[in-house]
């Protein structure tokens, strides 16, 4: 998994590559930040914030795309952790295949939602519950509508 060709290379590279032959300014205001902080990212100055790293994930595809979201999810640190192990639970009891990028993108949506409303959940089994309830309706529904979240917060 991790023996794919371009696996090593540096965030700031991977960036540039996905700006592309869009200038700097214009690639900035898609991810929804200022030129500078693209200018800082691609020459290895600071790093982007998850809700940046997910943005960045939005505009990827395939590998890249994942490459980000694994990035995002590097940054969330210890929910993650928390999320993996019951996600691997209930993936061993077979209700639904493990899918590590759709399982980052429910981490990483889920903590954007928290973030926007200044929420955090101090118990990690709660937490991890949350992230496998949304896990299971994206895979279920096949969609990936963060809106879903939004109604989850509401019950949780």
């Amino acid at each position: 998994m991790h023996n794919k060709e371009g696996d090593n290379k540096p965030l700031s590279q991977r960036v540039r590559e996905l700006r592309g032959k869009l200038k700097q300014e214009d690639f900035a205001r898609r991810v929804g930040v200022d030129q500078t902080t693209i200018s800082n990212w691609e020459r290895g100055i600071g790093k982007p914030t998850p809700d940046s790293l997910v943005e960045l994930a939005n505009l990827a595809e395939g590998e890249a795309r994942t490459f980000f979201l694994r990035q995002a999810h590097l940054v969330e640190g210890k929910s993650y952790i928390a999320a993996r192990r019951a996600i691997a639970q209930e993936t061993s009891e077979k209700t639904v295949p493990f899918d590590q990028e759709l399982l980052t993108f429910a981490i990483v949506t889920i903590n954007q939602e928290l973030r926007k409303r200044n929420r955090k959940f101090t118990d990690d089994r709660k937490y991890a519950t949350l992230v496998v309830l949304f896990y299971e309706l994206c895979h279920r529904t096949g969609s990936r509508d963060s809106g879903m979240v939004e109604q989850l917060l509401k019950i949780a």
